[in-house]
């Protein structure tokens, strides 16, 4: 299986890390700007366009800006290409669905890379709330802070009307992560919001019952990245509650979550094993993202 990346930030060098913990084969990367150090580092060719680089492929993987995700998804579909698009999805829900709808129509796998799935303090939460050992959840509280991702000042992610400031680009994998453990989610509340979007408060109530508080904090001064996580099951008691912080991986981890994502997609996509995230996933916290953003005043 032949992977062609797009987007050669800091996400392209992250994708092509993890693709070396699989089979497949790196075929190489689309760059606006004709960077080689990826290719020189990881192997593959320079493309000046995804339309140069679609025939010497089988995959192709988005790791550009959001705004582009929905033109690239269904040039890639229409050529007949499985895609896997980094979240979010798209800068809106409309394109969403279009993407989910053009894939399918096409043939093809769109598989989203909402990575905290694969975290391994996440990943054993939901097991262990799978297996029923709290009892049913019935408060999530999740918080998230970090500095812009990869150093990205005076860009695209500085501009809440493109980025979707901490709402759409950061707590959207706490909305999935909340969906995941505690059931669809029927509210959404903007309980807080900064003007810029980069920090916000959110309350989400599920069909079950549960309630999720999310709190998003972007670039706060002397914060580089930290999470906090408490699970409360029925009766909430000691043996009731799962708690941890600050969930990255050890610096020689660091790609871990990425690599098992990868080798997850991997396997949906050479031995039609269900991913543990799908489209659908991804596009039900994109609605949750927008509701939020829609409340702004």
């Amino acid at each position: 299986m032949r992977i062609g990346i797009i987007g050669t930030g800091g996400m392209g060098k992250t994708h092509a890390l993890s693709w070396r913990q699989t089979p497949a084969t790196l075929a190489g990367f689309v760059s606006r700007n004709g960077r080689s150090d990826l290719a020189n580092e990881f192997g593959g060719r320079v493309f000046n366009t995804l339309e140069e680089m679609l025939p010497h492929v089988d995959v192709v993987d988005i790791c550009t800006p959001t705004p582009l995700h929905h033109a690239q998804c269904l040039a890639a579909a229409k050529a007949g290409k499985h895609v896997i698009c980094e979240k979010p999805l798209a800068s809106s829900v409309a394109e969403a669905e279009d993407m989910i709808q053009v894939c399918a129509a096409q043939g093809v796998q769109l598989l989203v890379a909402h990575v905290l799935r694969y975290f391994p303090d996440y990943a054993h939460a939901h097991a262990v709330v799978a297996r029923g050992e709290i009892g049913a959840v019935r408060r999530l509280d999740l918080r998230r802070a970090s500095l812009i991702p990869f150093g990205a000042q005076n860009s695209w992610f500085t501009d809440p009307a493109v980025s979707g400031g901490v709402l759409l680009d950061l707590i959207i994998h706490d909305f999935d992560f909340a969906r995941w453990l505690a059931g669809e989610v029927t509210e959404a509340h903007l309980e807080s919001v900064a003007s810029d979007i980069s920090e916000a408060v959110v309350l989400l109530k599920h069909a079950g019952g549960a309630v999720s508080r999310v709190e998003g904090v972007w670039n706060r001064p002397g914060n580089r990245f930290e999470t906090s996580v408490r699970i409360e099951g029925e009766g909430a008691g000691a043996m009731n509650t799962i708690t941890f912080d600050n969930t990255l991986p050890s610096a020689d981890d660091s790609n871990l979550p990425y690599a098992l994502q990868a080798q997850d997609f991997y396997a949906a996509l050479t031995e039609g094993r269900t991913p543990r995230v799908n489209a659908q996933d991804a596009l039900a916290a994109l609605k949750i993202s927008f509701a939020l953003l829609a409340q702004r005043t």
